[in-house]
């Protein structure tokens, strides 16, 4: 199938026709958490869409043992994309990150899997935004999923998983910070 997706492509055009992927994207932040994280995977799941994929996002599930101040905070996130033809979320349990109770740490995969909604989405790929949060890393390996996120899938459906870094670690470095 041929689609044009360049900036004069418009969006009626491409909502009308058969996705051209379907895409799992998986995020340990996402609103309304504020971070850098979360407004990166807000815009890719934006453009995405834009570009005609399907998109299922996995998200951190902030309604159980957060403060009012938190779940509540008036920030888009999936009100966005409510209601688009091609998108979907699966929220995934969390509790508050031990030294940032503003961040919610996934719980472990004995908690729940990350294979089965993809597996059920069927998706083509799966972009996993900070992979090493996803794992645990910020609780020293004592939280978190406590697996690498993807490589299992992989394993059973052979389609590619690819894991995002928003941090410009190189660009501290040259910087001395």
């Amino acid at each position: 199938m041929d689609v044009d997706l360049t900036e004069s492509a418009s969006a009626a055009t491409i909502a009308d026709e058969t996705p051209l992927l379907r895409i799992g994207v998986v995020t340990f932040a996402f609103a309304p958490v504020l971070s850098g994280i979360a407004s990166g995977t807000q815009y890719r799941v934006r453009r995405l869409l834009e570009c005609g994929h399907k998109v299922l996002l996995m998200h951190p599930d902030v309604e159980r043992g957060y403060e009012a101040s938190i779940r509540r905070r008036d920030i888009q996130g999936l009100a966005e994309f409510a209601g688009h033809p091609r998108f979907c979320s699966f929220a995934y349990p969390t509790r508050p990150l031990k030294l940032r109770r503003s961040h919610p740490e996934p719980m472990s995969h004995r908690h729940w899997s990350l294979v089965d909604p993809l597996r059920e989405f069927d998706a083509d790929a799966v972009i996993v935004e900070e992979p090493v949060g996803m794992r645990g890393t910020a609780s020293f390996g004592l939280g978190g999923y406590r697996r690498p996120v993807g490589p299992e899938y992989t394993a059973i459906t052979g389609r590619p998983v690819i894991g995002v870094l928003h941090t410009d670690w190189m660009g501290f470095a040259d910087r001395n910070i």
